[in-house]
């Protein structure tokens, strides 16, 4: 009697335990771990408030079936060389620089002309929509799946000593700058730029080399160069943009669901990605004044005057954007109807962004 009754049991619980494990074995066949890398260091605002908390948001909208392994502070690979990392599948998802390669992203050269966006939300949204609506700038990214656009925080002069509050007293300092936009900048504002390794920075401002520099202003502490630095002249001069990117061998692994999430997502994350940087900006910079810093904030007619002096980019973005086949007065006339659009506008934040958003 106790046998067969075991026997029954037994019986029942078999195909039970089958169910599960079957259950079980697709659930783990689904499961897909990206390689994601950047190279902003894991203490980063960036890493905290927007990468992972997009990684777990993905994650848990997936059911499970997406998750990351980040790789921070370059240690997979380095900034330059992100764009070949998602071609040859080094990584699954990584953080190109397009201003760093123009000849590989002419179109998105744009949001970095002078004075085209007065902050890293403005930035980012206008770059998601120009994404959306520029048949041209997609094909720049026809070879990954963007899934969120960004930008570095707003650019403006910072000095060692009191801040210029005019082009003649800016035309009397050595001025360092790191990138192509930030150097050409200067030399149409009449400066004669030291061009610098953005390793060389912080030593180039100790040493005297230079009386200041052209830099972020959000990432100032987080270089040091506040130990160096106490004079900020204001002018929303420029960005420079990013985009963060799937391979495209990463996103055929996706199931049709999975990839309709991670696409959904991309313009909140751009948000996200956008108010960090705002926030950081914030926190800097009232830092900066609580310690006694000085500040001086271009006036609207300096701002018009300053940027007629670099008009001369404007000109040559069109032109390039003609040499290469484009109708780059068009290009343009677009990217300056979306930065009016969105111009002094916020982002709703969203209930999944965290503290960013509260």
């Amino acid at each position: 009697m106790k046998y067969s009754l075991l026997r029954k049991v037994i019986s029942l619980l078999i195909p039970i335990g089958l169910v599960f494990m079957t259950l079980s074995a697709s659930a783990l066949a689904r499961s897909i771990e990206l390689k994601a890398a950047t190279w902003h260091p894991v203490n980063h605002c960036l890493t905290s408030d927007a990468y992972n908390v997009w990684a777990e948001e993905v994650n848990n909208r997936t059911k499970g079936e997406v998750k990351f392994k980040w790789f921070y502070g370059g240690s997979l690979v380095k900034a330059p060389q992100m764009h070949e990392a998602l071609k040859s599948g080094l990584a699954d998802l990584a953080i190109p620089i397009p201003g760093w390669f123009p000849n590989l992203y002419p179109v998105s050269q744009g949001v970095s002309l002078p004075f085209m966006v007065d902050s890293p939300l403005h930035a980012a949204m206008v770059l998601y929509e120009m994404y959306q609506t520029i048949p041209e700038m997609k094909k720049e990214y026809s070879k990954m799946v963007p899934v969120g656009f960004f930008s570095t925080d707003v650019i403006d002069i910072h000095t060692v000593k009191a801040p210029p509050e005019n082009l003649e007293e800016l035309r009397k300092l050595k001025i360092g700058c790191s990138g192509p936009q930030e150097i050409q900048l200067m030399k149409d504002l009449g400066l004669v730029p030291q061009h610098l390794k953005i390793s060389d920075i912080y030593m180039a401002v100790q040493r005297g080399m230079v009386d200041g520099i052209v830099f972020p202003d959000a990432p100032l502490f987080s270089w040091k160069l506040t130990e160096v630095i106490s004079g900020h002249t204001i002018g929303e001069f420029l960005t420079v943009p990013f985009v963060i990117g799937l391979s495209k061998q990463a996103w055929k692994k996706l199931s049709p669901e999975s990839k309709k999430t991670i696409a959904d997502l991309t313009s909140s994350f751009s948000g996200l990605l956008g108010t960090t940087l705002v926030n950081e900006h914030k926190r800097v910079m009232d830092k900066l004044k609580e310690r006694g810093d000085k500040f001086y904030y271009l006036t609207p007619e300096q701002k018009a005057k300053w940027k007629e002096l670099t008009e001369q980019q404007y000109g040559a973005y069109v032109e390039n954007l003609n040499q290469r086949g484009m109708n780059g007065k068009a290009i343009l006339a677009k990217i300056q109807a979306i930065a009016e659009k969105w111009r002094n506008k916020s982002y709703p934040p969203e209930s999944w962004w965290g503290r960013a958003g509260k």
